[in-house]
């Protein structure tokens, strides 16, 4: 994994961190996860749209996007809750399958629209529910380990819909194995647990 930052970073395991500019054209990059703690840089995801790598677009990056219909032929993910989904797309009448389903065609991305019925959809029509998820996931930084597990299943050459739905029942059952009093680190440290039930 390589992390580009502005500032230094201690203790990241298994990962090259860069301060310098981003080089992202190198064939080795399997996907780019861009947004968590990105802030108001919009710059960063102009620069992540400039790569021919997969992308995962979450967090504040999603705030940045714009216009939907920049994503499209982008070969992306995009994460939102409720209110990043009303900020990008603005009100698209139906229940919430069809509102994913208009939002994936409409931006020709993977949405993953989260919430405690998250939904995978895909611009082709393919439609994935997650199975029951615990209540305490929606805490402070759950949602970056979703963003990073998605990356990871895309990296590693699973296609954007099936890494989505995938990563979304494993961040599901990492919470039941972290259990309530998590933080998301917890979260973190359930996933190779999480893959032993496969």
């Amino acid at each position: 994994m390589r992390v580009s930052t502005s500032r230094i970073i201690d203790n990241l395991p298994s990962a090259i961190v860069q301060t310098d500019t981003a080089i992202l054209d190198d064939p080795r990059i399997g996907c780019i996860l861009v947004g968590p703690g990105m802030g108001d840089v919009p710059q960063l995801l102009t620069l992540a749209l400039t790569a021919k790598a997969p992308k995962v677009i979450d967090a504040d990056a999603i705030g940045h996007v714009g216009e939907p219909e920049r994503l499209k032929g982008q070969d992306a993910i995009l994460t939102p809750h409720e209110g990043e989904f009303r900020q990008l797309f603005g009100a698209i009448d139906g229940a919430k399958p069809e509102r994913a389903l208009e939002a994936a065609r409409r931006s020709g991305a993977v949405v993953v629209y989260k919430g405690p019925d998250t939904l995978v959809a895909a611009p082709d029509g393919r439609l994935g529910f997650a199975p029951p998820a615990p209540a305490w996931l929606a805490s402070a930084g759950t949602g970056d380990v979703l963003a990073g597990i998605i990356a990871t299943m895309r990296a590693r050459g699973m296609p954007s819909f099936e890494a989505a739905c995938a990563a979304v029942w494993l961040h599901g059952r990492a919470a039941e194995i972290a259990g309530p009093q998590m933080i998301a680190d917890d979260l973190v440290t359930a996933v190779p647990q999480a893959l032993d039930l496969l």
